[in-house]
């Protein structure tokens, strides 16, 4: 993330037009928003690591709830990531590039390298999101099956107590 930054300030640097600053602070601006989120859940994941069996499980259905909503975040990103990002690259590349930053309509092969690149890319992180969000549901639903199975031998172990020892 600080290295895409990083990059946009860069090319924002050598090409400061009005609307290359407008699109490269939107896409640094929805980075930003995402890795705050991001951060947000990861809090909300770190709480309660402490305590009881319950609570342990408790606290684990918390986390897995915030790895499910942290992968559908990224998956709400990509598309105006995208939009954007697509966009900035556009009004970056209209300038006809220049000795520091070449275009990549420059050569055929360099720009079918690039868009190959760009797809392949897009199509492993949007894999990788939804793999991660099917772990965690499947991770969720053994922890929720587990905190309800130590409930009912919880609440079965005392009536057991009482009916053979007092």
């Amino acid at each position: 993330a600080v290295i895409t930054i990083g990059a946009v300030l860069l090319i924002l640097a050598v090409n400061p037009r009005p609307e290359a600053l407008l699109v490269g602070g939107a896409a640094v601006f929805v980075m930003i928003a995402s890795l705050l989120r991001r951060r947000r859940l990861r809090r909300i994941e770190l709480q309660g690591l402490v305590g009881d069996t319950e609570s342990m499980l408790e606290s684990s259905i918390v986390r897995e709830e915030a790895t499910v909503k942290r992968a559908k975040s990224g998956l709400m990103v990509i598309g105006p990531s995208i939009f954007l990002g697509l966009l900035f690259g556009f009004i970056v590349d209209k300038g006809g590039g220049g000795a520091s930053l070449p275009t990549v309509e420059g050569e055929a092969w360099r720009g079918l390298v690039v868009r190959g690149l760009f797809i392949f890319i897009v199509v492993v992180t949007i894999t990788q999101l939804l793999l991660s969000i099917r772990r965690s549901r499947a991770e969720l639903n053994r922890l929720i099956q587990l905190r309800e199975a130590y409930r009912l031998e919880r609440e079965q172990s005392p009536s057991e107590h009482h009916e053979n020892g007092g």
